[in-house]
């Protein structure tokens, strides 16, 4: 069976059948679904069983911005330039020298625009064009992006130094912020580092590798813990990601429910059953 056919048989499979084949792969062992304990079994749990419809709206990289305004305020948000269903719709005139362009419904469709008079804009229409094509619910279904509805935006461009922009994920346990990922290295290697909410460093990472250089507790850490306790209210399990700029301001980045889709290892390999042990699963 080639790959073609074998994605086409795995779009076929339902949520839970599917999670439990990919769990295994890529685990290799059982998804223990009646009785969760790790964090990636869990997140696989509420994927299937967490089904909040404001969560849709709450992935949209478009609508996001609407709610995170009437939670937050208008200045937490990345202004958006405009909206579009397809590539050759984008009016360039329009939009100033540097800006962003990002597909709302999926995670990676993004291109960086730092002088628009070198966009190259064949293989950027191509890139775009093919991220609105899929469908990433599909990619290991991640239920909420099933019905965001796939367009283009643009936001204005942020930067924070030569590095390019600093990530503070906020990780949010039954609604209370625990861990900060700060996130360095964009441009070039990218390193990660947990905190704890007092800037205590954790040794345990989970994507990235381990940022050995510490830095120091940001003045907005408050600032940031307070905001993502209000956007993660009442939810089980989110991150919340936000920006420093240069100026101090803090921006909002976007929300994510299934960090790495709940298909990557921790290291070491206990803090999978720790950072589970933190997640209290809602009553279905």
């Amino acid at each position: 069976m080639n790959n073609t056919i074998k994605g086409k048989v795995l779009d076929l499979l339902p949520d839970r059948v599917f999670l439990q084949y990919r769990y295994k792969k890529v685990f290799g062992t059982p998804l223990l679904l009646s009785d969760p304990q790790s964090f990636n079994e869990k997140i696989q749990w509420l994927k299937l069983y967490d089904r909040n419809p404001k969560h849709t709206v709450m992935v949209d990289k478009y609508e996001v911005k609407r709610y995170v305004s009437d939670v937050l305020g208008a200045g937490y948000v990345i202004p958006a330039l405009g909206v579009w269903h397809h590539y050759d719709e984008i009016d360039f005139g329009a939009l100033p020298n540097r800006f962003v362009l990002k597909c709302t419904h999926d995670s990676g469709g993004i291109v960086l625009v730092p002088d628009k008079n070198h966009l190259d804009h064949a293989s950027v229409r191509d890139f775009l064009e093919k991220s609105l094509a899929k469908n990433y619910y599909k990619h290991a279904r991640e239920w909420p992006y099933k019905d965001v509805p796939p367009r283009i935006i643009a936001e204005e461009y942020l930067e924070n130094g030569s590095e390019g922009l600093h990530d503070y994920k906020i990780w949010c346990f039954n609604g209370v912020p625990e861990y900060v990922q700060y996130i360095t290295g964009r441009i070039g290697t990218t390193y990660e580092r947990f905190y704890d909410t007092e800037w205590n460093a954790c040794d345990f990472h989970y994507h990235n590798p381990l940022a050995e250089q510490l830095i120091p507790r940001p003045p907005q850490l408050e600032e940031m813990l307070s905001a993502a306790e209000q956007l993660a209210y009442g939810e089980a399990f989110m991150r919340c990601d936000f920006y420093i700029l240069e100026n101090g301001n803090l921006k909002f980045g976007e929300i994510t429910f299934f960090p790495m889709s709940g298909f990557e290892s921790w290291k070491p390999e206990d803090a999978d059953r720790i950072m589970g042990n933190k997640i209290h699963l809602p009553k279905v």
